[in-house]
């Protein structure tokens, strides 16, 4: 029997799944689970129906898709921006680490919207790791940049 037709397709929820590991052992359903990964197919074989696939629900999370962000190699160095506005997402975190409101954010920004706001802040929340580590990044370039003009301003007047 071949792959099962989209409206064949029966959603399988944790316990679907702990029930398939009891019935093939453990061992299969991790090789299936494997190949759903790689893949990228969720699908698994059904016990009893030999090559049979059925919709695993909980073997991948749905991407999460924001729909102001934008990040895109040659926009922004890459890094997660408010699309057609080239403001950053780490730019609008900044200044709500800073204890700026939505409100106080539009002041810098007058052309953002609330709903960009959030949606930056919200990509913030689900890639914390990114968007602090750009910071890290940016607050060493303020100092290096300080350094450097320093530098350059002390050898412009002969010091």
């Amino acid at each position: 029997m071949g792959p099962l037709t989209l409206g064949e397709l029966v959603p399988a929820g944790a316990e679907n799944v702990e029930r398939l590991a009891e019935k093939r052992g453990v061992e299969d359903l991790l090789l299936d689970l494997g190949e759903v990964i790689e893949s990228g197919v969720p699908a698994i074989s059904t016990p009893g129906r030999e090559g049979a696939r059925m919709w695993v629900a909980m073997a991948t999370a749905p991407k999460l898709a924001f729909e102001y962000i934008v990040k895109e190699p040659d926009y922004c160095s890459g890094k997660a921006a408010i699309g057609a506005t080239r403001v950053r997402v780490n730019n609008v975190v900044y200044l709500h680490k800073q204890g700026r409101t939505a409100d106080e954010i539009r002041v810098e920004y007058p052309d953002l919207t609330h709903a960009q706001i959030y949606a930056a802040l919200a990509y913030y929340h689900d890639h914390k790791d990114e968007i602090e580590a750009e910071l890290a990044e940016d607050e060493g370039a303020d100092e290096r940049y300080a350094q450097r003009k320093a530098k350059a301003l002390a050898e412009r007047h002969g010091r």
